[in-house]
């Protein structure tokens, strides 16, 4: 297994090493939570642009064929 590791650029022997990896798969978490974070609110916005679209154009055909306006 520690092989595989230092394969991967993680030398384990170094306690150095080991805590510099830790800082560093801690970044990568971070990281990741803010741009699962970020994705989740452009989602949501783009969402609300278009319901909100969808709603006006609704409510163009109801004012168009409907009240005759």
């Amino acid at each position: 297994m520690r092989r595989g590791f230092a394969d991967a650029g993680l030398y384990l022997e170094d306690k150095k090493y080991r805590e510099g990896s830790r800082k560093d798969f801690w970044f990568l978490r971070r990281w990741r939570k803010v741009t699962d974070g970020t994705a989740a609110e452009v989602g949501y916005t783009v969402s609300g642009i278009l319901t909100g679209g969808v709603l006006i154009v609704i409510w163009a055909g109801i004012r168009a064929h409907v009240l005759k306006q």
